[in-house]
């Protein structure tokens, strides 16, 4: 019976995950599950992004400053408006747990939701304005540039497929691939603002009105007994989303390709490498294993002999994993298709996915796994047991109802 409870009460902190994090446009998040996300780093102007659309504007150091100063106070709003919110949701909690009142959790949160996106809302229209009062009349009329690069902070960060939440123009800037003074890359890179931009005006009027279902939805409460009929009345919902998402995907894919195909083979393969972890993050992050490798090889007594066997395990891990991530990615992309999108994924594996040799995510996602133990085990086998001691903990990875259509930004401040 717990189990059973258990399982409803994470499909309902999916549901109100998704309700929020709809709201919020999930600009650059540093999300940590429903149970304590960042509301402030999901719904306000991070300082990278501030940074990039003074770049735009080619603010001058003192524009800069002046600019600053506005964005602290807007963040200081941003932060005491969510830690509002976390409280309410903290308590919302509590009494869910206590009472098995989930339904009441649903009604206290699209209230507590709804409130929390229209003052984050006044608050950032009144930060733009002050904002754009600093620029000089030829900055002005960049201004638009601005809004379009918001609207992909905004709404190009909760990803209902894989690969609709990639920014290409921001993958290249995070990796510093972006070609300065290329008249190629220039075109390909406005086609793309432009073409992404009309995608993501669609995207936000489907948004608001399926949002607007939810958080009914979501007031209406929940009744465990109705919990599959809710969670395939919330796909039904999802579906017009997930075709626009569908197409923002494969509008991203292909000027991540026009992009790349510009690129030198070096930079080509940073910019790839980072746009497939912004479309699979689970699969594409830094493993354990990684980590303890890079970590091994800095080892300030390591030998030259287990220097040379480090250096090849990890040149042979790489190899290894990136045929088990492709498989592991293609599967997640092949589930989506069948499911509804990552949501619909979400769900399904809240209530109970395929047996082993049945689920082919699960299937590829154990062979990473098991590779990676194995190769951690060799690893340790090198070293001495004084070098083991040293090697970084494994982070722990917390419940995230939205680690899978969500990409976590640990600088996004």
């Amino acid at each position: 019976m717990w189990s059973r409870v258990k399982r409803a009460g994470r499909l309902v902190l999916a549901v109100l995950s998704l309700v929020v994090a709809m709201q919020a446009g999930a600009s650059e998040a540093r999300a940590q599950g429903f149970g304590g996300p960042d509301m402030m780093g999901m719904m306000s102007i991070s300082k990278r992004s501030l940074d990039s659309y003074a770049k735009k504007l080619g603010f001058t150091p003192e524009q800069s400053e002046a600019l600053r100063a506005l964005h602290e106070g807007y963040r200081s709003d941003a932060k005491e408006a969510a830690d509002e919110f976390g409280k309410a949701q903290r308590e919302a909690m509590r009494e869910a747990q206590e009472e098995q009142d989930w339904g009441a959790m649903g009604k206290i949160m699209a209230k507590e939701g709804a409130k929390l996106q229209e003052r984050m809302q006044a608050s950032e229209k009144q930060f733009l304005e002050d904002f754009r009062s600093l620029c000089t009349e030829e900055q002005a009329g960049k201004w638009p540039s601005v809004e379009r690069a918001r609207r992909r902070d905004q709404f190009l960060r909760v990803g209902m497929v894989s690969g609709a939440g990639v920014d290409v123009l921001a993958a290249a800037d995070r990796t510093k691939t972006a070609m300065t003074g290329n008249e190629a890359y220039d075109a390909v890179a406005e086609q793309y603002e432009l073409e992404i931009d009309r995608k993501l005006t669609d995207f936000k009027r489907v948004q608001e009105e399926m949002q607007a279902q939810q958080m009914k939805q979501a007031e209406e409460g929940f009744d465990f007994s109705k919990m599959q009929e809710m969670m395939a009345k919330a796909q039904e919902m999802l579906k017009p989303i997930v075709e626009i998402s569908t197409s923002l995907r494969d509008t991203n894919r292909e000027y991540a390709r026009k992009l790349a195909d510009l690129m030198t083979e070096a930079d080509r393969s940073k910019f790839n490498a980072e746009v497939d972890l912004r479309t699979h993050p689970r699969v594409y992050r830094a493993s354990h294993t990684t980590k303890s490798l890079d970590a091994a090889l800095k080892l300030a007594d390591l030998t030259p002999e287990q220097a040379e066997q480090i250096r090849g395990m990890r040149e042979t891990y790489a190899s290894d994993a990136q045929g088990l991530n492709t498989r592991w990615a293609g599967a997640i992309e092949e589930q989506e298709a069948k499911n509804g999108g990552t949501f619909g994924v979400m769900t399904m594996g809240f209530m109970g996915g395929g047996d082993e040799g049945q689920d082919p995510v699960r299937d590829a996602r154990k062979a990473r796994r098991d590779l990676d133990k194995q190769v951690l085990e060799r690893l340790k086998g090198v070293l001495t047991e004084a070098q083991r001691e040293q090697l970084p903990a494994r982070d722990e990875e917390p419940f995230n109802p939205m680690a899978d259509f969500m990409v976590v930004e640990p600088d996004s401040e």
